[in-house]
């Protein structure tokens, strides 16, 4: 099992972050990156840029909600990312997580209410 960390992350703009990575070391591991929203695709971009300067592996992006706009998931895979999962909440051909169960099991306690 590997220790989960969290990445510092200042956002100037849609297009404009910056990622503080920590110091690691475990760079024989598939670094696995989990955001709630991919829609330019930049926070993924810049860690993924960092991780593999860093000489790790091609991350596993996922991402809570897919909203993708036309360039993001190209410029993913064009970058070096191994996978990019999403959960269905917004259809898209990244979808993997199902969340159905989960979202109706919400909606019908709160109807009971």
């Amino acid at each position: 099992m590997h220790l989960i960390r969290s990445l510092k992350k200042s956002r100037y703009g849609d297009r404009d972050v910056q990622i503080t990575i920590p110091n690691l070391t475990d760079t024989d591991k598939t670094p696995v990156l989990v955001d709630d929203i991919i829609s330019t695709g930049i926070t993924f971009l810049t860690v993924t840029k960092q991780l593999l300067a860093k000489n790790y592996k091609p991350p596993i992006c996922i991402g809570v909600h897919a909203l993708f706009n036309s360039e993001a998931k190209k410029l993913l895979l064009d970058v070096g990312v191994k996978e990019i999962i999403s959960c269905n909440t917004i259809l898209h051909e990244s979808n993997q997580i199902d969340l159905t169960e989960l979202i109706s099991a919400s909606i019908l306690a709160e109807l009971r209410k």
